[in-house]
């Protein structure tokens, strides 16, 4: 059985979800053609991790003998001039669906999940499009920010007390804490792998003693300026999300050398 996903030309597709589905039926009659230029780079990327069954560009039988990761990797790609579907094994049906998702907002194509029990069809734009995991849910990608926000605003009891949000290039936002006391790090990175951590604080002038916020059943000592409310935490997650990465609504810490 496979999970299949399939990548299109968005100008080309039905923009409801009932004329899409239509269209996306007459499609699977699969007469084969040469792919639009951003689908090819879609494809040319996207067989670097998954590469295909079939076709010249397929492993040699030599590769793949005693490879068992490379043939669990094998995929049966379809192609037309507007669309790519792609079957791939149904125990990577996590890695694919991100993979094929991130790429689909890196090539500017859209998305479309097959096998998925909601059918969800994606136009992904690589600038808002997030992974995201938390204590109480696995890494996935969204590009909603509502969708983040609801994750946020649940984080009211103990085993919901840190949550991450990743862009495509690695850098990432999290948020420790529950019930309205929360703490807010970001972590930025430059091309050449190295990075700067900075911690939010309401101010800068902070002389009280430390508090503690818990964060995966851990008591975290925090400064008070440190400490902030759902709500705040939440602007500062839209503006990363929106591409302010450090938000000037608070001041940020630079704290790197902890991670040195």
């Amino acid at each position: 059985m496979s999970y299949d996903l399939m990548v299109f030309e968005k100008t080309k597709a039905p923009k409801t979800k009932k004329e899409f589905i239509k269209w996306y039926k007459k499609l699977t009659e699969w007469e084969e053609s040469i792919a639009s230029n951003s689908l090819q780079n879609w494809f040319h990327e996207i067989i670097k991790t998954f590469p295909p069954m079939n076709g010249s560009l397929a492993p040699e039988d030599e590769e793949i003998n005693g490879n068992k990761e490379l043939e669990l990797h094998l995929t049966d790609y379809s192609v037309t001039k507007d669309a790519i579907y792609a079957c791939f094994s149904w125990s990577l049906s996590d890695e694919a669906y991100n993979t094929v998702l991130k790429l689909a907002a890196k090539h500017k194509v859209g998305f479309f999940d097959a096998s998925g029990k909601n059918k969800d069809i994606i136009l992904p734009d690589e600038g808002s499009l997030m992974f995201v995991s938390g204590e109480w849910f696995n890494r996935t990608m969204m590009n909603d920010f509502s969708l983040i926000e609801k994750k946020i605003d649940s984080m009211t009891v103990k085993n919901r007390s840190y949550l991450y949000m990743a862009d495509m290039n690695e850098n990432y936002i999290q948020i420790g804490g529950y019930a309205d006391r929360f703490v807010v790090e970001i972590r930025l990175y430059e091309a050449n792998g190295k990075f700067t951590h900075y911690k939010a604080n309401i101010s800068s002038d902070d002389t009280s003693d430390d508090e503690i916020v818990i964060i995966g059943g851990q008591n975290i000592k925090v400064r008070p300026s440190q400490i902030l409310t759902g709500e705040l935490a939440v602007e500062l997650f839209k503006s990363f999300f929106d591409g302010e990465k450090l938000s000037k609504i608070v001041c940020w810490k630079d704290i790197t050398d902890m991670f040195i």
